[in-house]
């Protein structure tokens, strides 16, 4: 399978937004905060969902 999102994940602003997004959600876990976690993460798969289909757009 080919990976369609290379290049916007190695950008270094992208890098740095999924390092905040995952500590964000490891914040919420340690803290029991389920649902906020659960929040913090439906969110995060969104937004990469999106960064894929527009990779996958421009091809």
């Amino acid at each position: 399978m080919r990976v369609y999102d290379a290049e916007e994940a190695q950008a270094s602003s992208n890098l740095q937004q999924i390092e905040t997004e995952h500590r964000e959600i490891l914040t919420a876990v340690q803290s029991g905060d389920a649902e906020k976690a659960r929040i913090l993460m439906i969110a995060h798969q969104a937004r990469t969902r999106d960064l894929r289909i527009a990779a996958m757009a421009r091809r």
